[in-house]
């Protein structure tokens, strides 16, 4: 039968299972994420759920064991009277049922269940009999005799409800004793009250060592995105310009041998042409239009990679932006007058000056204002916004956005490349866009772009300031 000490170590253990099942719980959900961070936090959450565990175990393991202790020591004046009565009382030859029915003896026991309520049963053994005094529910003390063959020994008390607390052997009897036992009802409350108070505490030490992990994580994890996504978008530049560089290459070879045969072409076809020929046939007139037209177009993209492959020679010099604006919109405004398209522009007061070549500073917008006009055919506002952009030092910040077509995010990626367009055949080279970004990169800048199929473009520019 189980003793206090046994009663200690399975409360114990019924106790720790909840932390133990709390702390594979934490473990199966950090090691099922795939975020390193998440990770992380859930592994120092566990740590904390099984330190708090163990200490929670050994501390209330000693509350327990104390409060069994208080229990024994308590009952240990009671147990050494029964003991000595029932052996005195033996020497006297008298059987134990006499003895549990003397009068002194029984008001003696009555006070000793009164001062002790944790106390439910006095068993006294010996002779090969064994005397039970249980106190019942209304304070009533019941006698119960067993007596024992040889072949049948002395059965145990019921472990589920009962545990041993005190014992102490008879000197009359060797095989004979007294035993105390509590009830487990009786004995559980206010240990687990005491649990739950311990448990508690820890429980609230968890959780704030936990918070204060989750925010040391949270601004870390932050930090890490942060120069990750910088890290990103410097090798995704780093990536793109290499592209760029080789395709210059390409494109100034390719250039230079379909420039010859091109400008003879276009020269022989456009001599044919202005000669006049009364034996001409007007197919013959049309066919040397189209060839002149696309003579005319050969040489247009050649000169576009040409000056994509070699940009030409800048010189950078302290400039106000307002003035370079006006000079790209100049080109253009008929078109955006045509085809209904609004221009509003929103530039800050006082706007620093930058470092710009006016001309190639101006080629660039004016290559962006036409796109925005190609994705507003029919009508729609162009936005122009200029202002100063300190988040990364002195530089000023241009936005140009339309209420356009959007791109679609496929597309976003590619946008700069060399030759990369979704214009129908015939209206574009792809290298409009090529340019634009291998000018601002002249200009020490950079170049976003943000869509919304449907919703519209953004092109963001930083460039930065002088002075």
């Amino acid at each position: 039968m189980p003793d206090a000490e046994g009663n200690v170590a399975l409360w114990n253990v019924e106790q720790f299972s909840w932390s133990l099942s709390l702390f594979a719980f934490a473990l199966a959900i950090g090691e099922s994420n795939q975020e390193l961070f998440d990770k992380v936090f859930v592994r120092l959450q566990v740590t904390f759920i099984l330190l708090a565990s163990v200490i929670m175990l050994v501390v209330t393991r000693a509350e327990k064991s104390e409060y069994l202790a208080s229990i024994r020591s308590r009952s240990s004046q009671l147990a050494e009277f029964v003991v000595a009565h029932a052996d005195y009382f033996r020497q006297r030859k008298e059987p134990l049922p006499a003895i549990v029915e003397r009068e002194d003896f029984l008001q003696r026991v009555a006070l000793g269940f009164g001062n002790l309520p944790e106390l439910k049963i006095i068993r006294i053994v010996g002779d090969s009999q064994a005397i039970t005094l249980e106190i019942s529910e209304n304070g009533q003390i019941q006698r119960r005799l067993e007596v024992l063959t040889a072949s049948r020994s002395f059965p145990p008390m019921d472990s589920d409800n009962y545990f041993l607390i005190h014992a102490l052997p008879l000197t009359t009897t060797p095989a004979g004793g007294v035993e105390f036992y509590s009830a487990r009802g009786f004995l559980d409350p206010p240990i687990r009250k005491r649990i739950i108070f311990i448990f508690s505490l820890f429980t609230g030490m968890v959780c704030l060592s936990t918070l204060m992990i989750g925010l040391v994580v949270h601004g870390a994890s932050a930090t890490i995105r942060k120069q990750a996504r910088k890290i990103e978008e410097t090798q995704r530049q780093l990536v793109q310009a290499a592209k760029l560089a080789a395709v210059g290459e390409l494109a100034a070879g390719v250039a230079h041998e379909i420039n010859n045969p091109a400008t003879t072409i276009l020269s022989r076809a456009s001599f044919l042409l202005s000669q006049k020929d009364a034996s001409r046939s007007p197919d013959d007139q049309e066919d040397l239009e189209a060839i002149v037209n696309q003579a005319q177009r050969i040489a247009q993209i050649t000169r576009g990679l040409l000056l994509f492959s070699r940009p030409q020679s800048m010189r950078l010099r302290a400039t106000p932006i307002e003035p370079i604006i006006e000079t790209a919109l100049h080109p253009v405004k008929s078109r955006l007058d045509a085809q209904h398209i609004s221009v509003a522009t929103d530039l800050e007061p006082g706007l620093p000056w930058v470092g710009a070549d006016p001309d190639s500073l101006a080629r660039a917008l004016e290559n962006l204002f036409r796109n925005a006009a190609d994705a507003m055919p029919q009508e729609g506002t162009l936005r122009i916004r200029a202002a100063t952009d300190n988040s990364a030092g002195s530089a000023l910040r241009l936005e140009i956005t339309d209420t356009g077509m959007g791109i679609a995010p496929d597309n976003l990626e590619r946008i700069f490349d060399p030759f990369f367009t979704t214009k129908e055949v015939g209206k574009g080279t792809g290298l409009g866009l090529s340019i634009v970004h291998g000018i601002i990169q002249e200009h020490y800048g950079t170049i976003t772009v943000a869509s919304q199929p449907g919703a519209g473009t953004t092109f963001t520019i930083i460039l930065p300031t002088e002075g």
